[in-house]
């Protein structure tokens, strides 16, 4: 089954390489099919880019398995991914709320009170992480007000 994969790319490029790495790897097939099937594949691509909050500067690789029926390129969605690269910053800041995280629950474990809406505010902050830079940020707010509530029941 071919594969197509654009290789990196920056967000607000992506339909371009996708239609230029297709039509490189289907020669023979009609140019028409070709930019057909790639339009179909940005829209999906796009799709998933709104869904997952990646901004046009970002980093991303799409790839792709496909077939060719009778002349027509058929994708194979099961297959479809869009890969976000992230700044080692950003990489490094999650990796500190996490282990601010289990800090906190090594706390609760170890049986120091911990306010019930600290608690919920952590719960929430990781259920609403549809991107590692929303949970970066919505754990940052998440982490200041369990602070600001374990100050208030110790003070």
């Amino acid at each position: 089954m071919p594969h197509l994969s654009t290789g990196t790319v920056v967000a607000a490029g992506y339909a371009n390489k996708v239609r230029r790495v297709l039509f490189a790897i289907t020669k023979g097939l009609d140019p028409k099919e070709v930019a057909r099937a790639a339009a179909e594949l940005n829209q999906r691509v796009w799709q998933i880019i709104q869904e997952k909050q990646i901004d046009k500067d970002e980093v991303i690789r799409v790839s792709c398995d496909f077939d060719v029926q009778d002349g027509k390129i058929v994708w194979n969605y099961d297959t479809l991914k869009v890969q976000r690269y992230l700044p080692e910053y950003e990489v490094q800041e999650f990796e500190q709320m996490k282990a601010e995280l289990e800090r906190l629950r090594e706390q609760l474990k170890a049986g120091t009170v911990v306010p019930r809406e600290a608690v919920e505010l952590v719960r929430t902050a990781s259920e609403r992480t549809a991107s590692l830079r929303v949970a970066v940020e919505e754990l940052e707010k998440a982490l200041k007000r369990l602070g600001e509530l374990l100050q208030g029941s110790v003070g």
